[in-house]
């Protein structure tokens, strides 16, 4: 059965040290799956649940221009927080087929 809620996280920058606790965390949301949007490359385990989008920064803003029809400046990765309600669109291929 697929879960049907995704988390979209854009992140980037290095991960903070807890970050292998907030993967650890996902592993018990059986009905969400979580997608990182980011260009860090991560080696450790990963729940079957958390999932890594390689795109890099100027990727993401370019799409989000893109697929909004405006022009789009998004000056540093802090600034995409600004888009979250713009996420469904921006990030649509991710969460196809999901309920929220």
């Amino acid at each position: 059965m697929k879960n049907n809620i995704a988390i979209i996280i854009p992140y980037y920058g290095l991960f903070p040290w807890y970050f292998i606790y907030f993967c650890h965390s996902c592993r018990f949301n059986r009905s969400i799956d979580f997608f990182i949007v980011s260009d860090i490359e991560y080696g450790g385990a990963l729940p079957n649940n958390v999932r890594f989008i390689n795109r890099s920064f100027n990727e993401v803003s370019k799409v989000a221009g893109q697929k909004l029809g405006i022009p789009v400046v998004i000056s540093n990765p802090y600034k995409l927080c600004d888009f979250k309600p713009a996420y469904g669109v921006i990030f649509s291929e991710l969460i196809n087929g999901y309920d929220f």
